[in-house]
Order: structure tokens, then C-alpha cells, then sequence
């Protein structure tokens, strides 16, 4: 993933992996980024006892991560920003920080499984059925979220304001629509597996 980000010219570092809604043409940064995550899952499947390791390393694997962040932050600044940063390609800042950020993504990863294994593994109704709803939700978030910027862009609100408000808005709405219109119906079958009634508030593990 470093050698591919690396190789991109118009790749943005400040704002993370490039996500694939930019066209129906497929683009190597997210197939290599997102296409990597798919295959650790599936293979972490296969070899669930595996689980038990990365939970054993969890806080060092969170700290790391958290040491990485910061060092990337130093690189590219803690402004975001749409200029295209490291364009001089002899400078040494540009290999360090893909590194660095391909480095923290999967310590981050590891680090927040690991940490939720070992301190948030105790069967919970709620915490079950919010794993149930995360799929839709990420399938189904970029629109309106998309949407609820719109909407508030001209309110002369700060942004510490209108970020959890659109947090707030967005997961009711995508909670509810779940609830209604997808748990119970063969769709909610075909994201997890199952379907369950709406007055279950949550499935068995």
C-alpha cells in the first residue's frame, strides 16, 4: 500500500486513503488500500486463534499507532489543506511520511481490535446489534452525510457544532431506517446472515 500511495502523483496525504466514489473506473490506491483490509478480515476468519494474539498486543499496537499519527502530523501539518503536499521528489519527507501512514493505519487497526478483545468482549444486546447495523450504516452513510453538509454549510454555526450535529442526525436516521426496512427483511438476511423481527432488539451472537 506504501509503494502504491507513494507512486500516486495526486494523492492528498492530509485526507487519507482515496475512496472509491470518484468514477465507475476502478482506482489502485482504494483497491490496494481498502482491497488489503478485505483480505486480512477473511483470512483472520480462517484463523480466528488469532485473535487472541493480536488482543495480547493491543495497547502496544494502539501506542504505536498513536506515535506514527504525531509523526505524520509533523510532516504534513495539522491544517488540512488541498494543495498537494511533498511535490518536490527529492526530498526525503515524502517516503518517511507513506511510511508512516500506511505504518499507523495498520497499528491502528490492530490496536483497536486488539484493545476491544481483551477489555469489551462480555456479551452486550446493544453492542451486538450495533455490530448487526455497521454494514448498512457504512453502506448507506455517504449520501447523507453527503446531504446534511449541504444543509448546514450556511448555518453560522461553528464546525464543533455542526459535526456532531451531522454525527447525531446521520446515525438516528441510519439506525432507524436499519430497524425498519432492513433487520427484519431479506435485505437485513443478506448483510448478516439473518433476518430478525422488529420487535427483537437484538439477535443471539
Amino acid at each position: 500500500m506504501a509503494w502504491v500511495l507513494y507512486n500516486s502523483p495526486l494523492w492528498h496525504g492530509w485526507f487519507g486513503l482515496p475512496t472509491p466514489d470518484y468514477g465507475l473506473m476502478p482506482q489502485l490506491p482504494a483497491i490496494a488500500g481498502y482491497g488489503l483490509a478485505f483480505m486480512l478480515g477473511w483470512l483472520l476468519h480462517r484463523q480466528i486463534e488469532l485473535l487472541s494474539t493480536i488482543s495480547s498486543h493491543g495497547v502496544f499496537n494502539l501506542t504505536v499507532a498513536l506515535i506514527l499519527t504525531v509523526l505524520c502530523l509533523s510532516l504534513v501539518g495539522q491544517v488540512p489543506s488541498m494543495e498537494l503536499p511533498f511535490t518536490d521528489v527529492a526530498s526525503w519527507q515524502k517516503p518517511v511520511y507513506v511510511l508512516s501512514y500506511t505504518m499507523a493505519i495498520w497499528f491502528w487497526v490492530l490496536g483497536i481490535i486488539g484493545t476491544a478483545i481483551r477489555f469489551l468482549s462480555a456479551p452486550s444486546a446493544l453492542w451486538r446489534y450495533l455490530a448487526d447495523a455497521s454494514y448498512w450504516m457504512y453502506l448507506a452513510h455517504l449520501p447523507l452525510v453527503f446531504f446534511l453538509q449541504v444543509v448546514v454549510a450556511q448555518w453560522p454555526l461553528h464546525w464543533v457544532i455542526k459535526f456532531p450535529l451531522i454525527l447525531l442526525v446521520a446515525t438516528s436516521l441510519l439506525l432507524l431506517s436499519y430497524h425498519t426496512l432492513v433487520r427484519p427483511t431479506r435485505l437485513g438476511r443478506w448483510l448478516n446472515g439473518k433476518s430478525v423481527p422488529r420487535q427483537t432488539w437484538a439477535s443471539q451472537p
